[in-house]
């Protein structure tokens, strides 16, 4: 089987910049794709240089305002999403139902004012199930993130929810779906195109690899291809790989995106 290649330490020095990626065919407009990485820490200039849109997850001791306001002020240009771990999703349920905050929820307000993020990611446990109490305790959830100012909120299920399931409730909700686009099987991706809805995509298994195979790169833009209707040019299709070799996934694909017939 063909492999793609590693690619060199993205802390090099020397970044070379990548162009955006369009979906593109005749007769049709360019859709903006986004590619970018899971990382729990501020990207290299070769990330900035080569990629487009990081999720960034904060982890423990959290760095304060200045420290957040000053990696954002060495990437201006960068889409920035933020995800949110457990302590922070359970600290705004909290608040949610208390009214009351805490040292977690003002650190996120001030997260949320210094790296300006375009979009919050949620991956709440597997307790919240599509029950009526599940469901309550996530759109109250989904309330007290809204009022923090943040345009636009993505939502990965755990545990018994179906696809289809919770399709009609992100729908709902006004949140965008997170799913694994080489991961969910044909049936679930067809009902994703009927609905129209746009999802938020991290790759996860393939992100966590060295070495990927070509034939995953090539269905992996197939699956993106069908998305093209239901975006735009102000709505992009984000694409974000999860893992140790994330980054650099992404900088491959991304790669392989612009030009699928160089020798990889």
């Amino acid at each position: 089987m063909l492999t793609a290649m590693a690619l060199g330490p993205l802390s090099s020095s020397m970044p070379s910049s990548l162009a955006p990626i369009t979906l593109a065919s005749a007769g049709s407009a360019a859709v903006n794709l986004r590619v970018g990485a899971h990382v729990l820490r501020w990207p290299t200039e070769a990330y900035v240089a080569g990629l487009d849109v990081l999720e960034l997850q904060v982890p423990v001791p959290r760095p304060k305002a200045g420290t957040l306001t000053q990696w954002r002020q060495g990437a201006p240009d960068l889409a920035v999403n933020l995800k949110l771990d457990d302590a922070l999703w359970q600290a705004v349920l909290a608040k949610a139902a208390a009214g009351k905050g805490s040292a977690d929820t003002h650190w996120l307000g001030q997260a949320i004012t210094a790296l300006k993020p375009e979009c919050l990611v949620l991956q709440p446990g597997s307790s919240l199930t599509p029950s009526a109490q599940g469901r309550r305790r996530l759109s109250e959830g989904f309330a007290a993130l809204r009022a923090l100012g943040v345009a636009e909120l993505a939502w990965q299920p755990a545990g018994v929810w179906e696809v289809s399931t919770a399709l009609t409730f992100a729908a709902a909700e006004q949140v965008r779906l997170v799913l694994d686009p080489l991961a969910t099987d044909e049936e679930d991706w067809e009902t994703l195109v009927q609905t129209g809805q746009l999802p938020y995509l991290r790759v996860i298994a393939v992100g966590r690899q060295a070495r990927i195979s070509l034939g995953a790169y090539d269905r992996l833009l197939r699956r993106l291809e069908v998305l093209r209707p239901f975006s735009g040019l102000d709505r992009p299709i984000e694409l974000v790989f999860e893992g140790q070799s994330g980054a650099k996934t992404a900088l491959q694909f991304k790669r392989f995106a612009q030009n699928p017939v160089a020798d990889f």
